[in-house]
C-alpha cells in the first residue's frame, strides 16, 4: 500500500505531498489524519497521511520509494475533513 504524506516542512510549491510505502506492520493500522515519521532528505520529518492507496501501474516507483518509519501517535490527530493537500 502506497501513503500519500503531507510533511510537516516546506515544500517547493508545485508540491503538495509526498509517496511514502506503508510498512506492513502498519496497514492494518493506517489511516489518513494519522501523524507519521519519515525519512526526508537524510532526516526524520513529521507527516500527515492524506491519503491511502493501493500500489497501482501507474506508481511505476513503489520499489524505490521510502516506507513511512513509525506513528507519532496512535489516535487520528487530523480529522479527514481538516486535510487539504
Amino acid at each position: 500500500m502506497i501513503a500519500q504524506i503531507i510533511p510537516l516542512v516546506k515544500l517547493p510549491r508545485r508540491m503538495k505531498y509526498l509517496d511514502y510505502v506503508i510498512p506492513s506492520a502498519l496497514e492494518p493500522f493506517l489511516k489518513n489524519g494519522h501523524l507519521v515519521h519519515i525519512p526526508l532528505r537524510g532526516k526524520t520529518a513529521q507527516g500527515i497521511v492524506y491519503k491511502i492507496q493501493p500500489p497501482s501501474i501507474e506508481n511505476k516507483n513503489a520499489k524505490t520509494l521510502k516506507e513511512i518509519l513509525c506513528l507519532v501517535t496512535p489516535e487520528i490527530v487530523f480529522p479527514a475533513h481538516t486535510i487539504e493537500a
